[in-house]
């Protein structure tokens, strides 16, 4: 019998809250439910590779109740695409799972539940299914046990902010590059190291993202300016410390929550302060 096991994984793919787009750049980090089984994540079991989209378990789809309804085989997932006894285990977190999911044919018994005949499965125009494998069985007693757990967790916390940081971001368009070349592209770029935190919950992560939001304003207050006010990059210690704190920035463990235009920003100066490759 293979083991099931469910946890909390952050989810930095949820939608943004509407009205907090326009001219910012963000990353908003939610919690959401992850399978795996006998140690492994049902998505990797699953071989999914980056040709699948983020996918995610019918906890995030539906409300707590009705997915554990789905996933003990006691109700029908609502979507005409799903087959009487199939479940699907992942799919688009549009909840639509005709757009691609891990479907597995449910057979519940006294002492055990098994997932047969588990397949990628769309209604994409030539996109037949995909085989998995043939069966996984659970004892049934330990598979029940831990969805009801996960669904007791996503009541509790699933879809709720873990973080949510910005930076401002205005449209490439042809005023923005006109800005950027009066401007010059290391001014242009020191405004994704200006985050502002909107939310931050407390949990394991937030002494990192402090530490992460006030690297980046050490970055800032590192980079000279001439006469005129106008920055540019140093050289020697200076250009260390400023590698330094740009490393931190990309290597953490929670780089994940911070506004993209930061960690690409981050990456441009390593390339401007770095030497190439095989030269001193």
């Amino acid at each position: 019998m293979a083991r099931i096991d469910v946890s909390l994984v952050p989810w930095n793919d949820a939608p943004l809250p509407l009205g907090l787009e326009d001219g910012w750049a963000s990353t908003y980090v939610t919690q959401r439910i992850e399978i795996s089984v006998d140690g492994v994540r049902l998505i990797d079991l699953a071989g999914a590779d980056e040709v699948i989209p983020t996918r995610v378990t019918p906890f995030d789809t539906l409300t707590p109740a009705e997915a554990l309804e789905v996933l003990l085989g006691q109700a029908q997932y609502p979507e005409d695409f799903v087959r009487r006894r199939d479940v699907p285990l992942l799919l688009c977190p549009c909840g639509e799972a005709a757009e691609g999911s891990l479907l597995a044919t449910l057979i519940v018994t006294d002492e055990s539940v098994c997932w047969e005949k588990l397949r990628w499965e769309s209604d994409w125009p030539d996109a037949p299914a995909t085989p998995v494998c043939d069966v996984i069985q659970f004892h049934r007693d330990e598979y029940t046990s831990a969805l009801t757990a996960a669904a007791r967790l996503s009541e509790e916390f699933g879809g709720r902010s873990t973080s949510f940081l910005r930076v401002r971001e205005f449209d490439p368009g042809l005023r923005h590059r006109l800005l950027r070349r009066w401007r010059g592209e290391l001014a242009d770029r020191l405004k994704h190291f200006d985050i502002h935190v909107v939310e931050l919950a407390d949990g394991p992560w937030k002494d990192e993202v402090d530490r992460l939001v006030d690297s980046s304003m050490n970055l800032v207050g590192l980079i000279p300016r001439d006469h005129r006010g106008e920055p540019h990059l140093p050289a020697g210690s200076a250009a260390g410390e400023i590698i330094r704190h740009a490393m931190i920035l990309l290597e953490s463990t929670e780089s994940f929550r911070l506004p993209w235009p930061t960690l690409e920003s981050a990456q441009w100066l390593l390339k401007q302060l770095r030497p190439p490759s095989g030269r001193a």
